[in-house]
């Protein structure tokens, strides 16, 4: 890996992330930043427990994932980090995180959300904050595996997109 890989997917840590993902980026380690899991002692010894001898499972909350993003380069180029929502990965760019590039996959139908792509559904908040990613400089992408074509989120997608929910 070259730099840090952020998937955003409601499904957290799961296999496609696990054998997809992982296996074909290689990360040293695979980081969940989710403010709920971090501070539930069970939950978060369930996701530790899903490391594999390839990778560490890292469990933080959104801002304790940034800081260490951000003060720990070496590491944040080997780490595949997974969050729940647009709103988590933009507080990972405020809290210092050096992001690039976004990738978008596992975004599910719910109350006011319109259909992006197949697999990607946003609600008006969502839309928001992957203007604010973009609005920084972070290349946005959707995909759902690894081996499928990556599809381009620019703001006029998301703009088009916004004016229809």
């Amino acid at each position: 890996m070259q730099e840090t890989f952020v998937r955003i997917d409601e499904r957290l840590l799961h296999g496609q992330v696990f054998i997809g993902w992982a296996g074909r980026l290689q990360p040293r380690f695979l980081m969940l930043a989710n403010d709920l899991i971090a501070e539930d002692p069970a939950q978060r010894s369930s996701y530790e427990n899903l490391g594999e001898e390839e990778f560490v499972v890292q469990i933080m909350n959104v801002e304790e994932a940034a800081h260490h993003l951000a003060d720990n380069p070496r590491d944040a180029s080997e780490t595949l980090v997974v969050v729940t929502s647009p709103s988590d990965a933009l507080a990972l760019v405020q809290g210092g995180a050096r992001l690039l590039s976004i990738n978008l996959g596992g975004l599910y139908q719910g109350a006011k959300k319109r259909q992006l792509l197949d697999y990607v559904w946003l609600s008006e908040f969502d839309i928001e904050n992957l203007l604010q990613l973009l609005k920084r400089g972070v290349a946005l992408e959707a995909r759902d595996l690894p081996g499928s074509p990556a599809v381009a989120i620019t703001a006029q997608s998301l703009h088009r997109l916004g004016h229809a929910v």
